[in-house]
């Protein structure tokens, strides 16, 4: 596939593991990027893995039916490229050959699997891109898997990707009623030991900013603003302090699904990982010694759309 040159137009879409999402982005002149809009279809590829980690034919549709419909959108709107980025779900899947190549013949669009290092790099062009940030951790938090990257004077110096997205632990530990104080404890426990393996990561948030983007941690900050889902969040100088995270977890670890239901500002498809999402958050705070959290609109799809508006190589 070759390089694509300084487009004016351009669409992203991010095969995940939870979500599948389209962003269309104006490249100008400065190789400046502006989103333009932005869809999504919920397809938890993740769940559909099967014991041999297979996709089995119909998630593969319906992976094929959403990329089609994506590009029908983008070709009644004349957006010339569009380029297609799968993470940990097709990543992990045995059968990925034979996803990519049905795509292929189903839709023309070519499907590039980016490694847990690629994955990592775009969400830290993405966010760099926003924030202008040097010095810090920055960390996704997806359906599969949690992506982290350490930043110091602008050099990308330490990552890991590691399967602790929130919709792969909800399903070792389900949200089907109120959870006891042990099992909130037994979550961070797993969490924790997974998180303090990496030296580079314990305090690497005391000083510097902590970063998150990513499904999970929108709706985190959704669920704190008490805004509903399709309406605008504030991002601006907005920041999720440890301590209101510690009563969220809290507040939602005595509800059951038909509670959770009614939380203000989250949605339907998040209640079941809405609690492991907020542990998975508050320890890797706790770890990287973080009292508040910076949530960022960026993503992978920022960081792709830059790197490709500049003209330089995305798909080696």
């Amino acid at each position: 596939m070759p390089t694509l040159q300084l487009p004016t137009e351009l669409a992203v879409i991010d095969l995940g593991s939870n979500t599948v999402r389209l962003s269309i982005f104006a490249c100008h002149a400065n190789f400046n990027i502006t989103r333009i809009y932005q869809s999504s279809e919920r397809l938890r590829l993740i769940e559909a893995l099967d014991a041999n980690a297979n996709l089995p034919p119909h998630a593969i549709q319906r992976v094929i039916e959403t990329l089609q419909a994506f590009k029908r959108w983008c070709t009644s709107a004349k957006v010339p490229h569009i380029v297609v980025a799968a993470t940990s779900a097709v990543r992990e899947a045995a059968n990925q050959a034979a996803l990519i190549d049905q795509v292929y013949r189903a839709t023309g669009l070519m499907v590039r699997v980016l490694s847990i290092e690629e994955e990592s790099r775009y969400g830290v062009l993405g966010v760099m891109a926003q924030l202008h940030l040097t010095n810090g951790l920055i960390f996704d938090l997806g359906g599969g898997n949690l992506q982290l990257a350490h930043m110091v004077d602008g050099v990308f110096r330490a990552s890991a990707g590691l399967p602790l997205g929130a919709l792969r632990v909800s399903q070792q530990f389900p949200h089907h009623q109120a959870w006891s104080a042990g099992q909130v404890e037994a979550l961070k426990r797993l969490i924790n030991s997974k998180l303090t393996t990496y030296d580079w990561l314990k305090n690497s948030a005391r000083k510097d900013s902590l970063v998150g983007i990513g499904g999970v941690v929108r709706a985190l900050a959704r669920v704190d603003q008490a805004v509903p889902p399709g309406l605008p969040l504030n991002f601006g100088d907005y920041t999720l302090q440890a301590t209101v995270l510690d009563e969220l977890i809290d507040r939602l670890s005595g509800m059951g699904p038909k509670l959770l239901m009614d939380v203000p500002g989250l949605a339907a498809d998040r209640v079941d990982m809405i609690l492991v999402g907020a542990i998975i958050v508050r320890e890797l705070m706790r770890v990287a010694g973080a009292k508040r959290l910076q949530v960022s609109e960026a993503s992978i799809r920022e960081g792709i759309a830059q790197t490709i508006a500049r003209g330089e190589a995305w798909d080696k």
